[in-house]
C-alpha cells in the first residue's frame, strides 16, 4: 500500500452531493468511518447512515471500512461531553478535545495501533491507495479523526489533509 496522505472528512455542514464531490475530487478509493455509531440525527444527514452511504460510495466505486476498534469508547465520549457542558455549555458548542478525551484515545490507540489499521486495510483492501477517516464533526480539530490521521500519518511519513 503506497499513501500519500491521509484525508478526513466530517457529516456536519455536508449534503451527500458535497460529500461525494469532495472524495472524487481528492480521489478518495476508500472510506474508513470511525465513527462508533455509524447514523447521524437529523433527516438532513440521513445520506450519513451507514447503509446509504455505502450505498453511495458503492456508486462511485470507493470502498468501505467500519473500523470499531479505533472509535472512541462510550467511556472516552463521556469525557468529551462532561467536559464540553463544563467549560462550553454544550456538546454543540465545542472550541476543542477535552484533555481526558485526547488521553482516553491515544490510550486507546496503544491498545489497537495504527499499524493494526493499516494491516486490515491491505489484507482486505490491498488496491487502496487513497484513504479517507470519516467522522461527524465539522472541524477536524474538534474529532478524535484528527488524532488519529496524525498518528497513521507518523507511521506512514506521510500528511495528513482534512477536507
Amino acid at each position: 500500500m503506497k499513501l500519500q496522505v491521509v484525508h478526513t472528512i466530517g457529516v456536519y455542514g455536508r449534503t451527500g452531493k458535497l460529500f461525494i464531490d469532495d472524495l472524487r475530487k481528492h480521489r478518495i478509493d476508500l472510506l474508513v468511518n470511525v465513527r462508533r455509531r455509524r447514523g447521524v440525527r437529523g433527516s438532513e444527514y440521513a445520506w450519513s447512515n451507514s447503509l446509504r452511504l455505502q450505498a453511495l460510495l458503492k456508486k462511485e466505486g470507493i470502498a468501505y471500512l467500519h473500523a470499531k476498534d479505533w472509535t472512541p469508547t462510550e467511556e472516552i465520549i463521556a469525557a468529551q461531553h462532561e467536559y464540553d457542558l463544563k467549560q462550553f455549555g454544550g456538546v454543540r458548542k465545542r472550541e476543542h478535545l477535552a484533555p481526558g478525551f485526547e488521553k482516553g484515545y491515544m490510550k486507546l490507540l496503544k491498545e489497537h495501533p495504527v499499524s493494526e489499521l493499516l494491516n486490515l486495510i491491505q489484507e482486505q483492501f490491498g488496491t487502496a491507495t487513497s484513504i479517507c477517516l470519516l467522522c461527524v464533526e465539522a472541524e477536524a480539530n474538534l474529532c478524535h479523526r484528527k488524532l488519529l490521521a496524525e498518528a497513521l500519518s507518523k507511521h506512514l511519513r506521510s500528511d495528513a489533509k482534512h477536507l
